[in-house]
């Protein structure tokens, strides 16, 4: 029989992908919508700008409630808008109206995701940072599958409009599945309100924490939204082959989660920060060189890997200063990184199309250096618990 335990479990993988899944397909449809639209693809890169500051407001106001109401009923109503939203990108007859809708679709899409891992770090709160490696293993699985699996639609007309109400019908099953759930209770505290969340906006960790995961993200969508592009123009990839190099990113960030969840077991995540920084700055370096296009497919995959730890340890430790309000930590930091991913892949896509393409990967590799700066700012004042989370079977 299956247990409400494994049930809550399931749905939170399942929510957690759809967010990846959500993610992945933008990218390589930009030049197919712009087509449709008869606009250009700058333009049309503005839709993912649209979502990502669409969720900075959304993501911590339905963190807020779910701390307030409970978590299980802003995860049912924010999955039903999900839903509303990705049928409304199938009909939508304009730009405008698509750019509303995937504002509503994409911005609680990650608002769900992130209430989907409170409810798995209330559950557990000793293994916060393993377990959300693991969880975001399948942001990544969906949106390193997404792009292979319409890679054969891109380029066909109208074929976009039918994947995001493929990704209608999956968040709706993600409604019914939260309908048989029971999310775990937080961590007894005061209860939540205008006040304690004004004094997390105040806390100094989280503040550091917050701006290095809006730059994080902020390279990490602008890799994944521009690496198609920049292999059809500057290396003339087919179209199929360009796709897959965003799966390959997606496909190399989630399978460095699952390692870096089994290894923060047994190690701190400071510790593995400070491994993974350096491996990410070795990696631009690696993209940068003039060797020819085989080093940018490596570059790709040693981004992916070196980034796949950092976004999951950076929420555990924000979820370690203030474990009573997880649901307001996760998505206000979600909320931040999405900020990152709307204003970073806008610079880059007019850095792209002004200069030569080497210059997109010079600016990505110049504010991650600044995200590794604001960690050693959050390590020097910030005194996190020297012990390492204990190993559990528990989930």
């Amino acid at each position: 029989m299956v247990t409400r335990r494994i049930l809550l479990i399931f749905t939170a993988i399942v929510a957690v992908a759809l967010w990846g899944a959500g993610l992945g397909v933008i990218g390589p449809f930009l030049p197919d919508i712009a087509k449709s639209f008869g606009i250009s693809i700058a333009v049309a890169g503005t839709l993912q700008s649209a979502g990502q500051f669409g969720s900075l407001f959304l993501a911590p106001i339905a963190g807020y409630l779910a701390d307030r109401y409970g978590k299980q009923r802003i995860f049912l109503a924010t999955g039903v808008l999900v839903t509303i939203g990705y049928v409304l990108m199938r009909v939508a007859p304009s730009f405008g109206g698509l750019i509303g809708a995937w504002i509503l679709a994409g911005s609680l899409g990650a608002a769900l995701g992130s209430l989907a891992i409170a409810m798995i770090t209330d559950l557990n709160p000793r293994n916060v940072v393993r377990n959300t490696n693991l969880l975001l293993a399948n942001l990544c699985l969906g949106a390193a599958a997404s792009p292979v699996i319409i890679s054969r639609m891109v380029g066909v007309d109208g074929a976009w409009r039918g994947v995001f109400f493929a990704l209608a019908f999956c968040a709706g099953a993600i409604v019914l599945l939260g309908l048989c759930i029971k999310a775990p209770a937080a961590p007894p505290a005061a209860p939540i309100s205008l006040r304690v969340a004004a004094s997390l906006l105040r806390d100094r960790p989280i503040q550091l924490l917050a701006l290095a995961i809006m730059l994080y993200v902020g390279v990490e969508i602008s890799i994944a939204t521009w690496v198609f592009t920049i292999l059809r123009e500057a290396y003339h990839y087919p179209a199929m082959q360009a796709t897959i190099a965003t799966g390959l990113f997606w496909f190399a960030m989630g399978l460095g989660r699952i390692v870096t969840g089994v290894i923060t077991q047994r190690v701190h995540g400071v510790v593995v920060l400070r491994w993974l920084i350096p491996c990410g700055i070795i990696a631009f370096t690696v993209l940068l060189l003039p060797v020819g296009p085989w080093h940018f497919w490596v570059g790709i995959a040693m981004t992916g890997a070196a980034f796949s730890g950092i976004w999951p340890i950076l929420v555990g430790l924000g979820c370690t200063h203030h474990p009573s309000y997880s649901g307001s930590v996760v998505t206000l930091l979600a909320s931040c990184g999405t900020m990152g991913g709307g204003i970073l892949p806008l610079i880059i896509g007019l850095v792209i199309k002004q200069l030569p393409m080497w210059w997109g990967i010079a600016v990505m590799a110049g504010f991650f250096v600044i995200l590794a700066l604001a960690l050693l700012a959050y390590g020097r004042i910030a005194h996190p618990p020297t012990a390492v989370e204990q190993p559990t079977t528990a989930v």
